[in-house]
């Protein structure tokens, strides 16, 4: 098997295998069995198709240290006798190394019932937004329902439609195995675990003929496959939160500014923000009679932060369209309009990093709800002092 591509998937593999100091010491092997190199952790199991036809388990630190030394043109076999692995580098060099029972390796999942392609750019992007609270073990991953991807750690909330429609299908997918994707589309499927819930087999079998989703009857593992490898992982049982109920249903407001000066903008704020609650204040104040339709900074959109405790501020006036939902011609008759919102600083500018667009849209409606950033993030307020 030629080098460069065998380096390349134990590059990737290197997310899912065991580390050494794993408490099932096979799992830092490499599992070869006809024509697939199989690793995992337990929780995450990935597959890939590779030009080794031999079956045998090889430490994934040893492989791996032999091809970091070898040139890419070169070419790596494996042949695997009794309780040892020959490792052959252009047929003529031979390195041996004790090798495990592959009877110890976990046994894979056999494959589901396909579900439907999905976006891994969109997986990646939602596992940002993951909580890292073991005691809210849902909220630890990403959720895929029948229309949406959703992500929280009860600060920051990504929700956005993956194209598809699932049907009944749902299933929490923690943020650890979702940072094994590549930007690139997928097709998943629902696969039966080990643990079924007290569903026999005959019962599982006739569930997957009806078409059952993941929360029903059994599907405890979800697959992503692509043309080259797939990513196996066990689902993470339990009720994620009600996000719909979060989210605005009337946010009027609309604040439109350029992504990189408020990013810029907020960089500099969290110099003299509270280093506890990281508080930035933006203060949308436009008179009466005033066109919303262009960027301006005659009426300020201003944003400041202070710490009261070392007697630092900062603000600055930023350039915005606001857009209110009034109407009106040569804007005559428009009334004034007046928001002090607060948010974490350090919050929004993950958020505007992850964002694409030249352009930002903020809306919002009150001081003490969430606001909405490009109709796809919500950010929860901090609450100000009156």
């Amino acid at each position: 098997m030629n080098n460069a591509t065998l380096k390349k998937q134990l590059a990737r593999s290197i997310k899912v295998v065991g580390r050494g100091n794993s408490i099932v010491p096979v799992i830092d092997n490499i599992y070869f069995k006809e024509g697939i190199m199989t690793v995992t952790n337990l929780e995450t199991t990935l597959q890939q198709k590779v030009d080794i036809k031999e079956e045998g388990l090889i430490l994934h630190t040893d492989l791996q240290n032999i091809c970091k030394k070898l040139g890419n043109d070169q070419d790596v076999d494996l042949k695997f006798q009794a309780k040892s692995v020959y490792v052959f580098i252009d047929g003529v060099n031979t390195f041996k190394f004790q090798s495990d029972n592959i009877d110890d390796f976990p046994k894979t999942p056999d494959t589901g019932v396909y579900v439907g392609d999905i976006d891994g750019t969109l997986l990646r992007r939602a596992s940002k937004y993951t909580s890292t609270d073991q005691l809210r073990l849902v909220m630890t991953g990403v959720f895929i329902d029948s229309k949406k991807i959703v992500a929280t750690d009860a600060h920051r909330l990504f929700f956005k439609s993956h194209g598809n429609d699932f049907g009944d299908s749902a299933a929490i997918i923690s943020a650890s195995s979702i940072k094994c994707m590549e930007n690139r589309e997928y097709q998943m499927s629902e696969l039966p675990g080990p643990c079924n819930r007290g569903y026999g087999d005959d019962d599982i079998e006739a569930m997957k003929k009806k078409g059952k989703g993941f929360q029903r009857g059994g599907y405890m593992n979800v697959a992503f496959s692509c043309q080259n490898y797939t990513i196996i992982t066990r689902i993470i049982e339990g009720t994620y939160p009600e996000y719909e109920a979060v989210i605005p249903e009337n946010n009027p407001i609309s604040v439109v500014t350029k992504r990189k000066e408020l990013l810029k903008q907020l960089e500099l704020s969290l110099l003299t923000a509270n280093k506890t609650t990281y508080q930035v204040v933006l203060d949308v104040n436009i008179p009466s009679n005033t066109s919303r339709n262009s960027f301006s900074a005659s009426f300020g959109c201003k944003l400041s932060s202070e710490d009261l405790d070392f007697n630092s501020s900062f603000s600055t006036i930023i350039e915005a369209k606001v857009y209110d939902g009034q109407t009106a011609v040569d804007d005559v008759d428009l009334e004034p309009l007046k928001i002090r919102i607060g948010f974490n600083g350090q919050f929004m500018i993950k958020i505007l990093q992850d964002l694409s667009q030249p352009q930002v849209d903020i809306s919002m409606s009150t001081p003490d709800r969430a606001m909405i950033l490009d109709s796809e993030v919500l950010l929860m307020p901090v609450m100000l002092n009156k």
